[in-house]
């Protein structure tokens, strides 16, 4: 939770507001630790959204990362392979990937199975 607030203020709220580093940094400190709060109530949440559920743990961690895995793959060869692929091809390409992994897991989870996903969402991004 640590890392998911420091990535939120320094990936995030300091690009979106960058007068947030002239700061003190006793407030700088206050906002870190409101925000491992915010993470905090967001990963309880989602966890009592998951008691009860017919899967294991292990199963929907590598479900979760089969979303993302094949995607990231994808764009990180094409910045590899074609030195022509910018920035916006680059996100729309793990965006199509990514979406296309969870629209399979909504509408096809019992006919596609998870462990396709990576190879699937390599080949759309």
């Amino acid at each position: 939770m640590n890392s998911l607030s420091a990535a939120t203020y320094q990936d995030f709220l300091i690009k979106i507001f960058p007068a947030m580093q002239k700061w003190p940094d006793r407030k700088q400190i206050q906002l870190s630790r409101w925000l491992t709060i915010l993470w905090g109530i967001i990963c309880t949440g989602f966890a009592l959204q998951l008691i009860g559920g017919k899967e294991t743990v292990i199963e929907l961690v590598n479900k979760i990362g089969s979303a993302f895995y094949g995607p990231i793959l994808g764009v990180f060869l094409m910045g590899m392979l074609w030195h022509k692929i910018n920035e916006k091809g680059a996100l729309f390409g793990l965006g199509a990937g990514v979406l296309t992994n969870i629209f399979l897991w909504q509408k096809f989870a019992t006919t596609v199975s998870w462990m396709w996903w990576n190879p699937i969402g390599f080949a759309v991004s």
